[in-house]
């Protein structure tokens, strides 16, 4: 089974795409394992640094004028901010972007429980993008099985409002 910056690698240089923001820096090992031109990161539990921005994911969106061409959410692991988050970064992403969004295929019924009762957690984020999928049928979604799961949003519409 492949690791998510794996995964996340071949598609940079699958689609050449250039620029990547990762909503849940943790404490780095993904973002620095990601080869591409442009990164940011923001985790607002994350200390300040040169890597990661220092900021909750609905602020930075608020403010935000960049687009990219592959967000990666691993933040939040609530169904209500992943559903935020996957909207705030579609909108965000350049045509022809993807969004690839982890922990959508919880093992146990343990790890999708909120809040949060053992160190392995999905949370419900699966919620979120099975509720994503239905809610826009027409956006091709797609689900990965890597290790707790990946999944894929690609960019076809303009913007999708709340």
């Amino acid at each position: 089974m492949k690791d998510k910056h794996q995964t996340i690698n071949e598609l940079i240089k699958e689609k050449d795409f250039k620029s990547y923001l990762e909503i849940g820096f943790g404490n780095g090992f993904n973002f620095h394992r990601i080869a591409i031109e442009s990164k940011i990161a923001i985790d607002p539990n994350s200390p300040q640094s040169t890597d990661c921005m220092q900021i909750d994911s609905d602020s930075f969106f608020a403010d935000n004028d960049l687009t990219f061409d592959l967000i990666f959410i691993d933040g939040d692991h609530t169904k209500e901010q992943a559903e935020k988050d996957m909207i705030n970064s579609y909108n965000a992403l350049n045509p022809g972007g993807v969004i690839l969004m982890h922990d959508v295929l919880p093992f146990t019924k343990e790890m999708q429980l909120v809040p949060k009762i053992q160190e392995q957690w999905t949370g419900d984020v699966w919620r979120a993008f099975k509720g994503f999928s239905e809610t826009y049928p027409k956006i091709k979604t797609e689900i990965l099985p890597e290790k707790y799961g990946l999944g894929i949003i690609f960019k076809k519409r303009a913007k999708i409002d709340f």
